[in-house]
C-alpha cells in the first residue's frame, strides 16, 4: 500500500501559558549559512517563542512514528540554505512531535520566508497505513513538520520577549514571520486536503472560523493566505501577506481555522481587567479600555465580597455606558477570546 502527498507552501509575507500536547522541534542541521549560529542566539530564541505559542494551544496527541520492516516513509523538503531537495527516509518522530528544519538563503524578489514539505509512505501493516491516512484526510491534518527558509537580505527585528512590543520602523518582525510560516506547516494551505475541503468560492467556510468571524473567511487569490485587511474581534490575521513594520501574532480566527482542519485547540484563558468609570452629567457611567482581542464582557459587583455578575451581553466594542447604581460599585471587563 503506497500513498504520496505533496504539499507546497509558496511565497509568504511580502514586504509592504501552559503547554498543550504539541512539541515543535527546530533542527538546525541545514543552517549551513549560519543564520542561527551561536552568535545569533536571539534568532533562535525568537523562533522558539513562536513555537511556544502553538505548543500552548494545540492539544492533539499524535502517535509516535517509528518505521520498521516494510513500514517506511520519506520526508522531503528544500534545503533551507541552498534550495536543493533533501530526502530523509524513515525519520523517527516522538509522540506529539513535529520537526522543522530551518535555515536562510537569498530568496527571490520580496519573499521573506518559504516553507514546504512533501512526504510519501509505504505500509506493510494496516496500523501504519491507517495512521498516515488519518493524518491527511479531508477532515483532519496532523503536521509532520518540514522546512522553513528565511531571507538573508531582509532587515528583521528579533524580539526575545514578544509579550512586549517596541518600535521597529523599517524592519520586518521575525516573530510574526515565524508564526506565519509555522501556520502554513500546520496546514493553512490550499495544498492540504482538510483546508481545501473547507474552501468554497474563494472563502474558508469551516464551521469554527465562520462562527467566530460571523461568516465565511475571505481568502487571498492563492487560497493559501487570508485576504489582506481581515480583522476579527480587533485582531488582524497572522496569515495575511504584508507584514513590514507591524507585529501579528496568531489570532483567534487563525486558531479557529486550525480547529476546522482537525486540530484540538485549547481556548484562551479569560483576561480580567478592572475598570475605573467616568461619571457623566446624566447619571451614566462611561467604561472604556484598550487592547485585547474580544469579544468582551462587562461585569460588576456591589461590594468587594460580592460575586461578579455579567452586565448586559458581550460586545466587540471597547467602551460601554451603564447606569450609576449601588449594584455597580466595581467594574471589570473580561476578554473572552473564543470563550462562549
Amino acid at each position: 500500500m503506497v500513498r504520496i502527498l505533496q504539499v507546497i507552501f509558496a511565497v509568504v509575507l511580502l514586504h509592504g501559558s501552559a503547554r498543550g500536547s504539541l512539541q515543535i522541534e527546530f533542527d538546525y542541521t541545514y543552517d549551513t549559512a549560519n543564520f542561527f549560529s551561536a552568535e545569533h542566539s536571539d534568532r533562535r530564541i525568537t523562533l522558539e517563542r513562536a513555537a511556544e505559542l502553538f505548543e500552548s494551544r494545540i492539544l492533539d496527541d499524535f502517535a509516535a512514528i517509528n518505521p520498521a520492516g516494510g513500514d517506511t516513509w520519506t520526508l522531503s523538503f528544500p534545503h533551507p540554505s541552498t534550495g536543493e531537495i533533501v530526502f530523509l527516509q524513515d525519520l523517527s518522530l516522538p509522540k506529539s512531535t513535529i520537526r522543522i528544519f530551518v535555515g536562510a538563503r537569498d530568496l527571490p524578489g520580496n519573499v521573506l520566508g518559504y516553507s514546504e514539505f512533501n512526504y510519501s509512505w509505504s505500509a506493510a501493516t494496516s496500523g501504519f497505513f491507517n495512521m498516515f491516512s488519518a493524518r491527511t484526510s479531508t477532515t483532519n491534518f496532523d503536521s509532520l513538520g518540514g522546512s522553513i527558509s528565511f531571507d538573508t537580505n531582509t532587515p528583521f527585528y528579533f524580539d526575545e520577549d514578544p509579550s512586549t512590543l517596541e518600535p521597529f520602523f523599517g524592519q520586518n518582525d521575525f516573530y510574526s514571520l515565524a508564526v506565519h510560516e509555522i501556520g502554513h506547516l500546520l496546514g493553512i494551505s490550499a495544498s492540504v486536503s482538510a483546508f481545501h475541503a473547507a474552501t468554497k468560492s474563494g472563502e474558508f467556510v469551516g464551521a469554527a472560523a465562520s462562527t467566530f468571524f460571523g461568516g465565511p473567511v475571505p481568502l487571498a487569490p492563492d487560497l493559501t493566505h487570508v485576504k489582506q485587511g481581515t480583522v476579527s474581534h480587533g485582531q488582524e490575521s497572522a496569515m495575511m501577506l504584508a507584514n513590514q513594520g507591524v507585529r501579528r501574532t496568531f489570532s483567534e480566527l487563525d486558531f479557529a481555522i486550525l480547529q476546522d482542519i482537525g486540530y484540538e485547540i485549547k481556548l484562551p484563558e479569560p483576561v480580567f481587567r478592572l475598570l475605573v468609570p467616568v461619571p457623566q452629567p446624566d447619571g451614566k457611567l462611561v467604561l472604556s479600555w484598550t487592547g485585547g482581542g474580544g469579544p468582551f464582557q462587562i461585569q460588576s459587583r456591589a461590594s468587594m465580597l460580592a460575586p461578579w455578575m455579567n452586565l448586559g451581553t458581550s460586545t466587540s466594542d471597547r467602551n460601554s455606558i451603564v447606569d450609576a447604581t449601588a449594584a455597580h460599585a466595581f467594574f471589570r471587563v473580561v476578554d473572552l477570546g473564543r470563550h462562549p
